[in-house]
Formats: C-alpha cells, structure tokens, sequence
C-alpha cells in the first residue's frame, strides 16, 4: 500500500509539475505578447504630420491614436497661467512641419512619453528643449534627471 501511495503521489506531483508549467507558459506568453505590442508603440515615429496640439507639452500625430507627451518638460495644464501661451509656443515651433518622435516609455495613462524633432533624425530643433529654453514649460526633473540641465 506505502508503494502504491508513493506510485499515485508521483503521477500527481508530475501532473502538477505540468499543470503549473502550462500556467506558467500561458502566463508569459501573455506578458510576451503585451510586451512585443508595448515595443511596436515604441519604435520611432518618424516624420509624420501634427494633427493637434492638446496643450504645452502634448500632441497627437497624423494616424496615430495614442497621444504624445514630450518627455522631460511639464507645461502648464488647462485654466492654469500660461496654459496658453505654452501650447501657441508648441504649435508656433511646429508650424505645419513634420515631426519625428522618438518614443521612450508609455506612461499610465498610456501616452507615448518621447522627444521630439523637427527633422528625421535628431539633429533638427528638439520641440521639448526648446519649450524649456523659450520659458514656456519647467523641466520635469523627475523623469528627466537633470537632461536638459533646467533642474536645481
């Protein structure tokens, strides 16, 4: 009876083994696929028009849903002083030119956080550098740590 107990308790931690390795597989395979879609909305974004400027410190591109948020820069929301002024600065700068956005994180809400460029490469005007320089928008230290040299 001990053997026959020993034999039976044998097949069910082997099927359990297996039953949890199947979780395991499906688990991943899940978090594989989430991933691989998360790294396709980070590939560059490059040259494509500017549909619309939601404020200072975001926008959305022609054909894409998700909406821009340059990184490192924190402008003034709606209703707050300067809110205005911020976004005409950013949609002045833009000026019907492409852009090229070079994704670097999504942040919770699900925005693509990126810098932006007027060219196709970096080496036109950064958007978000040049809403820290002109005034408009502070350096949003906490996520840039100090990139843009705007920190204390």
């Amino acid at each position: 009876m001990f053997s026959q107990f020993t034999i039976h308790l044998r097949k069910l931690t082997a099927a359990g083994a297996f039953l949890s390795l199947n979780i395991c597989l499906y688990s991943h395979s899940g978090y594989a696929e989430q991933a691989q879609s998360e790294q396709q909305l980070l590939k560059p974004l490059l040259s494509m028009e500017v549909s619309r400027v939601v404020d200072g410190d975001s926008l959305y591109l022609a054909g894409q849903q998700r909406q821009i948020r340059l990184w490192g820069v924190d402008a003034p929301e709606r209703n707050k002083p300067g809110y205005w002024s911020a976004r005409r600065v950013l949609n002045n700068l833009i000026n019907n030119q492409r852009v090229s956005c070079f994704p670097k994180e999504l942040d919770r809400f699900g925005r693509i956080v990126s810098r932006c460029f007027l060219s196709e490469d970096r080496s036109g005007v950064e958007l978000n550098r040049q809403l820290l320089e002109r005034g408009v928008a502070r350096e949003y230290c906490y996520f840039s740590r100090g990139f843009y040299g705007f920190c204390d």
